[in-house]
């Protein structure tokens, strides 16, 4: 699903606002079988962030995908803001090699979890479904949300210097490959140093 731009940052009862990753996004896959990452054009980026589809495969079980974005955060491990630099870096040698900056997978949505398909379900429910199954797995980080406060979201975003924040409609289903008006992101205006 992607995300419309919208002009400024509002307040909404009726929907959730969370941390906007600067990363590669990615979909997800696992099984009993192993994992597999992929960007949205199919490129399939296992090899490339090993480290996270090694965690992925190791949870093994019934089939899952979930959608996130492959992020290096910096030096300080501050949540959210990411190091798009380096993650070129990694992403243009096309393999994990020693000495390479480790990487976090920011996973903010699902599509099938244990099998089912859960695309239909509202957000908060595909999050509720998604914190247990990845809580505690080294290199993912599940997106945490705040419903309702998307302007002070904001002003943390700012402050923090992070890109921005995205909001997305509670009662939104999932849509692949489309375009939706019930996701929005929200960005800071460039930083002049």
């Amino acid at each position: 699903m992607s995300m419309e731009k919208a002009a400024e940052a509002f307040d909404d009862p009726q929907w959730a606002f969370e941390i906007l990753y600067d990363g590669c996004r990615c979909l997800a896959e696992w099984s009993a079988d192993g994992a597999r990452l992929q960007d949205g054009r199919g490129t399939d980026m296992s090899s490339w962030f090993a480290e996270v589809a090694g965690v992925l495969a190791f949870l093994g079980g019934r089939r899952c995908i979930v959608d996130g974005a492959i992020c290096v955060l910096n030096d300080q491990h501050v949540a959210g803001r990411a190091e798009s630099r380096r993650l070129l870096q990694r992403k243009e040698r096309h393999g994990f090699k020693p000495g390479d900056d480790p990487v976090v997978y920011c996973v903010f949505d699902a599509l099938v979890i244990g099998g089912k398909n859960v695309m239909h379900l509202p957000l908060l429910e595909r999050k509720k479904l998604l914190r247990p199954l990845l809580q505690g797995a080294p290199h993912v980080l599940v997106v945490r949300d705040v419903v309702g406060e998307g302007l002070s979201m904001y002003g943390l975003a700012l402050s923090l210097e992070l890109e921005g924040i995205v909001a997305k409609r509670l009662e939104s289903a999932y849509q692949p490959g489309v375009r939706s008006p019930d996701w929005r992101r929200i960005a800071r205006p460039p930083i002049h140093r």
